[in-house]
């Protein structure tokens, strides 16, 4: 979560809106997938910033585990490289599909 008070303040005044993110390397049946975390309300981020940090799953764990760790937090989780399970043709409906596999 390094370098979003810097960004914050470099957004002042410019009409850019910051939104706090992080990416994580999970476990989901023994393949390795990246999931992005967004937290849109910047100022429940700016309090709960030390909570995440010290309860933030680890490198590998499960894709479910950081599904729930987010949206314990407002946080929204998305596969990162969708395109990888199912080629550059993939649809809503795969996308649905992979969410609802997950839990």
């Amino acid at each position: 979560f390094r370098g979003v008070e810097e960004a914050l303040i470099l957004a002042q005044g410019t009409g850019l809106e910051i939104i706090q993110g992080v990416e994580i390397r999970t476990n989901h049946n023994g393949t390795a997938r990246d999931i992005l975390v967004y937290f849109p309300d910047i100022e429940l981020f700016k309090v709960q910033k030390e909570e995440l940090s010290q309860t933030m799953p680890k490198r590998g764990s499960s894709t479910k585990e950081v599904i729930k760790w987010a949206h314990s937090f407002g946080g929204i989780a998305i596969y990162a490289h969708p395109e990888e399970l199912y080629g550059e043709d993939i649809s809503k409906e795969i996308i649905f599909e992979l969410i609802i596999s997950i839990f």
